[in-house]
């Protein structure tokens, strides 16, 4: 019998080979504490499975973003009809900023809010309800919401994440589609918490789940990791998941120097996280060196005043510094696009696609601007209209689906061609010209011959850039989106109960 039964709601096997850290480091945590605990990873699990795992279970955990709430309920009933005694708790980012809300559904009984490690174990322990702190719950006359739990400061108190908990060897031996030029095995990692800035579309929500301050895991840790990965799991690249893995000179010098120090820089690359104005050409040398080869940048827009009003803290002459350092020291440059947001006019979005086309970025990611409840820009949204629907099962995917999340100034046609013409998702034969991309696409091709990988290589070429801006051409963002995901579970399978 598991006491703790935690579920992973996202079903898209397009990012299979991620792990979800949140929900794999609380497991540990658990099972660290004497806990029994297993995993229903809805990418690879049915609800049979989930059925069978709840049916003797005491607690059953749901992690959720406001993009799964509509799913975590229909899930959090099934596990009622099946296990009347089974007490389901809600965590993650939308039952933080939302709790006496996720309440409001009657299967759900508990929600744990801000960092959930602590409040986890104590209430699967059965400590007294009133006593738990970052716990919410129901009382006969409405709901009670305990006082929040402060931040973990000492994250090197927090072992590293089991993923064995999770279907690991599955997930290892799946390329990352999300990254089409990173070689395999591939997993995730993180090595702090918490983020110093205030965009209008991340806080207060990040504030509320971490605290004000950025609390980091020591260099040693960090790269203790590394190895553990390198070691057990045969990893050859780890995507570092920190909101801002670049931002503390000092300390990312100290992880680049022990990854040296030890010669894992040799064995294993790595991706991070960074904003335009917290990368210079000295933090770009030193990471470069340490093993890390793609650099992921949150451009967002390439107007100023758009900028200003996301509260980006950040100027566009940084971001287009940024990319073209990253093009001339040889590192790939991932340019992230926030499109049909309520301060863009047309001349914005004109703006970001001719700086797009000049700065030429190896990869371009384009998504909607989504709203989220809990930040500061959905509280925009909501006070001016502007909101589609407020409805939490609406808001849909942060992908560009070619439906705007929120009322427009302009035609959505617009962007539509901006995003046909801009994006760039998949392997671009042309840039193959650039060396540190074509060592990239080498790593990659050398990993489906190792693995012997066929399916692998034939939806890379069914992925590469001429194919997909064809693709972009005939049909919808939502067919072309739907016509991939049919082709991977063809090549690598659906999801199945064991």
């Amino acid at each position: 019998m598991y006491q703790v039964v935690l579920v992973y709601p996202e079903t898209d096997l397009l990012w299979g080979s991620f792990v979800p850290l949140g929900l794999c480091q609380l497991g540990t945590h658990l099972e660290t504490g004497g806990i029994r605990v297993e995993v229903v990873d809805r990418r690879w699990h049915t609800d049979e499975y989930l059925a069978l795992k709840v049916k003797e279970a005491d607690i059953v955990g749901f992690t959720t973003t406001t993009l799964y709430v509509d799913e975590i309920f229909r899930l959090a009933a099934l596990c009622k009809g099946i296990n009347r005694e089974v007490k389901v708790v809600l965590g993650g980012p939308h039952p933080s900023v939302a709790p006496t809300e996720c309440l409001s559904n009657a299967s759900v009984d508990f929600v744990v809010f801000g960092e959930g490690e602590v409040t986890m174990l104590e209430l699967a322990r059965g400590k007294a309800l009133e006593g738990i702190r970052g716990l919410a719950y129901k009382l006969d006359d409405g709901v009670r919401v305990n006082k929040p739990r402060p931040p973990i400061e000492d994250l090197d108190q927090i072992p590293i994440a089991d993923r064995d908990l999770f279907p690991l060897q599955r997930m290892l031996r799946l390329p990352p589609f999300s990254i089409p030029i990173a070689p395999y095995p591939y997993t995730n990692m993180i090595s702090s918490r918490g983020c110093p800035y205030n965009c209008l579309f991340c806080q207060p929500t990040l504030r509320t789940l971490f605290g004000g301050v950025v609390h980091r895991r020591s260099p040693e840790k960090v790269v203790d990791e590394f190895q553990y990965l390198r070691e057990k799991h045969g990893v050859k690249c780890i995507s570092m998941q920190d909101d801002l893995f670049l931002q503390n000179k000092k300390w990312i010098s100290a992880v680049c120097g022990e990854l040296r120090r030890r010669g894992i820089h040799d064995e294993v690359v790595w991706d991070c996280q960074s904003r335009a104005d917290t990368f210079d050409e000295e933090t770009a040398k030193e990471i470069k060196k340490s093993g890390c080869y793609l650099v992921f940048f949150g451009i967002e827009s390439f107007s100023q005043s758009v900028l200003d009003r996301l509260r980006k803290g950040t100027t566009v002459q940084q971001n287009i510094d940024a990319l073209r350092l990253c093009k001339r020291l040889g590192l790939v440059a991932v340019s992230q696009i926030m499109i049909g947001n309520p301060f863009e006019t047309e001349m914005d979005v004109l703006t970001t696609a001719k700086h797009l086309l000049e700065v030429d970025p190896d990869i371009i990611w384009i998504a909607n601007t989504t709203p989220m409840p809990g930040t500061d820009l959905y509280e925009y949204c909501r006070a001016h209209r502007l909101l589609i629907s407020e409805k939490m099962g609406n808001i849909g995917i942060r992908a560009f689906t070619g439906k705007p999340k929120i009322h427009l100034s302009y035609s959505i046609e617009l962007i539509d061609k901006v995003v046909r013409e801009r994006q760039r998702t998949g392997i671009d034969p042309k840039l193959l010209l650039h060396s540190y991309y074509r060592a990239a696409c080498v790593r990659r091709f050398k990993c489906h011959i190792e693995h012997r990988n066929v399916q692998a290589l034939f939806a890379d070429l069914a992925y590469t850039e001429p194919v997909r801006r064809l693709g972009r051409k005939l049909l919808s963002h939502r067919e072309v989106a739907d016509a991939e995901r049919k082709l991977h579970e063809r090549l690598f399978g659906k999801r199945r109960k064991k």
